[in-house]
């Protein structure tokens, strides 16, 4: 008995021979199967392939966007940082009680608080970009936990 598997592969083309993928011929029905099982597994293979790719750079397409985007915000909340922080200072020159002193320092503290943060998310795109130049900084941890003491006790008060 003689067998012959054909695997469609376009079923929009006009000619037979455009729309076969692969064919197989032969005397044994089970070697023909097993031919036209490969053929399925190679065609299903190569669509998922395919599939990948394309998944691939909708997600490449999608990153990059998202690098922007983080770029360009990070960039709009430094902007008015500055002039926050330039007000308060000559607010707090200005106030002549302690307290209003106090409540003006932890304006500031947490304003450059938040520059610091939109710095931090700046040199995640420098290091996503490979363009991050690192430098040293020493720092006194007593005086970080004696302001982090400080912010807590002035939300106590208000």
């Amino acid at each position: 008995m003689l067998s012959l598997a054909v695997e469609l592969r376009d079923d929009t083309k006009d000619a037979s021979h455009e729309a076969i993928g692969l064919a197989t011929y032969s005397n044994s029905k089970s070697t023909v199967l097993s031919y036209a099982s490969i053929f399925e597994s190679l065609w299903m293979q190569s669509e998922l392939y395919e599939k990948l790719e394309s998944a691939n750079e909708q997600l490449k397409v999608h990153d990059k966007i998202q690098r922007e985007f983080i770029n360009i915000a990070a960039h709009e909340l430094r902007s008015p940082i500055q002039p926050i922080l330039g007000l308060t200072e000559i607010l707090r020159s200005r106030i002549n009680d302690n307290e209003g002193r106090e409540l003006m320092d932890v304006v500031v503290r947490n304003a450059k608080r938040l520059q610091h943060l939109t710095e931090n998310i700046l040199d995640v795109t420098k290091i996503e970009s490979q363009s991050l130049q690192l430098n040293r900084d020493l720092c006194r941890l007593n005086d970080i936990i004696t302001i982090a003491i400080q912010d807590c006790k002035i939300r106590l008060i208000i």
